[in-house]
């Protein structure tokens, strides 16, 4: 059976490769041209045509190559930038400001009473409430160490956030704000 199956493979095989020799073989050789085209110049003032008068374009003429002028190089120089601004410590009394009893949980619509510790030589500060997307919603100049927010600020719950700073004589803001968080819920 053996040999038998290996004599069918040789069969197939020369078959094989008899079909790739005829493939091989005569191939049709195109004809060669009948005629071969002539072309014939005639003068022409505007720069020759072919036999049947077909025009050939005018031909280009290379005159000057063109000239630039250069301009004069002008050059600005960077603008001169104010120097970088530099940290100046904070003075020692900065640090007495703290707030009395830190982040609040609260109910919608109900007020609430925000403290902090004084900070001496400084009777007014500035309460800032901010709302759950970040704007100021609640502002006050406040004299003392606390300061009742309205229960109307709060109708969204949310996480607020609270500051307070020290207003120099001038009302200008001074040191760092000391501040918390107020938690409203529905509750």
């Amino acid at each position: 059976m053996h040999r038998q199956r290996q004599w069918w493979i040789g069969v197939l095989l020369v078959l094989v490769l008899m079909a790739l020799l005829a493939a091989c073989g005569d191939k049709k050789k195109p004809a060669p041209p009948t005629a071969t085209p002539t072309v014939t110049l005639q003068p022409s003032p505007v720069g020759g045509s072919l036999v049947g008068g077909t025009p050939f374009p005018p031909t280009w003429t290379p005159g000057k190559p063109p000239t630039s002028t250069p301009r004069a190089a002008t050059v600005t120089p960077p603008p001169t930038l104010p120097p970088a601004p530099t940290w100046t410590a904070l003075p020692d009394y900065c640090y007495e400001l703290t707030v009395i009893g830190g982040d609040t949980d609260i109910r919608t619509g109900t007020s609430i009473t925000l403290r902090w510790t004084p900070i001496s030589g400084f009777s007014d500060y500035l309460l800032l409430v901010y709302v759950p997307g970040g704007g100021v919603t609640y502002q006050q100049t406040v004299r003392g160490t606390e300061h009742t927010v309205p229960g109307e600020v709060f109708r969204v719950a949310g996480a607020y956030g609270w500051e307070i700073w020290p207003l120099n004589e001038q009302g200008e803001r001074t040191c760092f704000p000391a501040g918390g968080e107020i938690v409203v819920s529905f509750r």
